[in-house]
């Protein structure tokens, strides 16, 4: 059904084991989930920079200064004000029949109190990276979560390499979240984005999705299997115009704008 935002249904739940029905118009996927985790930029540094959304907006971070970047952590590692996001094990391609099946009074995912009431329920990436004249590398990373009731949060970070002739040896970034919004504005504001400046070389782009079944649904493309707890695969681009056309037709799809047989027409011209 065209129009439908992304929406759960509980499928069955024991102890802390919750298998969920997700869907995005008429693609469903079935995830399992036991665990959250604070969850970090999918970042191509050594160093992990946590999804966060700062008290007062923006956040600046110089490696080896001792500054507001080293702030009291809880006792999991993450910081108050870090996202957590669902560790999601299985995944499974599924069907509008089946997620039909469950029925109106299955229990929502946005049922207050119930399963995943207070967590994401997916989670949007987008990475962009490019080298200076003088071969130094700039990154940029943004992370959409949105959670059951509609609302979507922006979180967005600068990365950079230091510059040691101008007595600024270690990486700084910047990062920066904005305050609840619909989950409709958040994908046209990550689509608005401006990655990179336009002279940097060697510029490449990486899409991810949380849960990564949805972003393979949707692309009819299975990425990039990587290392990492939340963002566990990863579609990979060298042009600009063929990172945007992926971004499109996974944010029409999370919209339920298109079936899932256009969206396997449009991977095909993809």
């Amino acid at each position: 059904m065209k129009g439908q935002r992304v929406e759960a249904r509980v499928l069955k739940q024991h102890g802390a084991t919750t298998d969920l029905l997700i869907r995005a118009g008429d693609a469903v996927v079935q995830a399992t989930y036991s665990e959250l985790a604070p969850c970090e930029f999918p970042i191509w540094t050594p160093t992990p920079v946590q999804v966060e959304v700062p008290f007062d907006g923006v956040k600046r971070h110089v490696a080896g200064l001792s500054s507001e970047s080293f702030p009291h952590k809880l006792a999991d590692g993450g910081l108050p004000n870090t996202v957590k996001f669902p560790v999601y094990s299985h995944q499974a391609a599924s069907t509008l029949e089946a997620y039909e099946h469950l029925g109106r009074g299955a229990h929502g995912a946005s049922r207050p109190g119930g399963a995943m009431s207070r967590e994401p329920l997916v989670a949007l990436g987008v990475s962009a990276s490019g080298y200076t004249a003088d071969d130094l590398r700039i990154e940029f990373h943004c992370v959409l979560p949105f959670w059951p009731d509609d609302t979507a949060v922006l979180v967005t970070l600068n990365w950079y390499d230091g510059e040691p002739n101008e007595g600024t040896p270690n990486p700084e970034w910047y990062l920066r979240g904005t305050e609840g919004m619909p989950f409709e504005q958040g994908l046209r504001s990550i689509q608005e984005l401006s990655l990179l400046p336009a002279h940097l070389t060697n510029q490449r782009y990486n899409l991810t999705v949380s849960p990564w079944k949805l972003g393979e649904t949707l692309l009819n493309d299975p990425g990039h299997e990587v290392n990492h707890k939340i963002w566990q695969r990863e579609w990979r681009f060298s042009s600009l115009d063929a990172f945007n056309g992926a971004l499109a037709r996974v944010c029409d799809g999370l919209l339920g704008r298109v079936t899932t047989e256009e969206q396997s027409l449009a991977g095909q011209r993809a």
